[in-house]
């Protein structure tokens, strides 16, 4: 996306700049399975108090 010259004509507009990184604090994984064998499982940064 960043070397998008021109816009789509579907109306989506392309990402032109990155941002500065972040501090990640959480993390979503999600899964798939055949069935409705699905399962999600979230981390998040211990934090004291």
């Amino acid at each position: 996306n960043l070397n998008w010259q021109h816009p789509m004509d579907n109306g989506i507009v392309p990402v032109r700049e990155s941002r500065p990184p972040r501090e990640i604090r959480h993390v979503l994984c999600n899964s798939f399975g055949f069935g409705g064998n699905d399962s999600s499982l979230l981390l998040s940064k211990w934090q004291e108090r």
